[in-house]
C-alpha cells in the first residue's frame, strides 16, 4: 500500500468520525457560556470536584471532576500525581453517542501549581454557606495540561470497555 493511499484512508477515517480529535482548552467565564447547564438546578449540582490524597503505600494524589461542554460533550476528568515522573490526565468524553478515552501526560510542576490553587481556594471557602465548587480551578487545570502536555493518546471505546467502572482501564494494555 502506498504512502498516499494510507494518508487518504486516514483522512477518510477522520472525516467519518469528526469527534475523534484531541481536546482543546475550554474558555471559562462567569456566565459559563461554554458549558451545558440545565435550567432546573444550580450549576454547582451538575459540576463538582473530588480530591483524594493517598500516602498509604506511595503518594497518589487525584483530583476528579466532570462537566458538560457545548463543544466536547460530557467530560469526566481525573488528574493523577503518583510521586516522581510524569503526571496523567484521564478524560472520558461522551459525545454524539460515542465514547473516547484521552490519556494525556504532563509535567508534575503543572500538577503542583494547580493543586495548590485548588486547595488554597477550598480552604478559603470554609465557613461559606454555599459548598465549594472548584469548577474554575478544574477548568484552569484542564486547560493548563492541554497547553503543556508531553504526550497525548486517544482511543475510541466501546460500551464493553466499561470505562467508568473498570479502575484498571487506564493501566492495562488498552493503550
Amino acid at each position: 500500500m502506498s504512502r498516499t493511499s494510507r494518508k487518504q484512508q486516514h483522512r477518510k477515517y477522520f472525516k467519518r468520525d469528526i469527534n475523534r480529535r484531541p481536546l482543546k482548552p475550554i474558555p471559562y467565564d462567569d456566565e459559563l457560556t461554554h458549558f451545558v447547564l440545565s435550567n432546573d438546578t444550580d450549576f454547582r449540582d451538575e459540576m463538582y470536584t473530588h480530591l483524594m490524597l493517598d500516602d498509604y503505600d506511595w503518594m497518589v494524589y487525584k483530583l476528579k471532576t466532570f462537566f458538560n461542554t457545548k463543544d466536547y460533550g460530557k467530560l469526566t476528568i481525573e488528574f493523577e500525581y503518583s510521586g516522581g515522573g510524569p503526571c496523567e490526565m484521564h478524560v472520558i468524553q461522551e459525545i454524539e453517542n460515542k465514547i473516547y478515552a484521552h490519556k494525556i501526560y504532563f509535567d508534575s510542576d503543572i500538577f503542583e501549581e494547580h493543586i495548590k490553587v485548588f486547595m488554597r481556594k477550598h480552604i478559603e471557602h470554609w465557613g461559606n454557606k454555599q459548598p465549594f465548587n472548584g469548577l474554575d480551578v478544574a477548568v484552569g487545570f484542564y486547560n493548563g495540561v492541554l497547553e503543556n502536555f508531553t504526550k497525548y493518546e486517544l482511543k475510541k471505546c466501546s460500551p464493553d470497555d466499561n470505562v467508568y467502572d473498570n479502575k484498571y482501564f487506564w493501566y492495562l494494555s488498552y493503550w
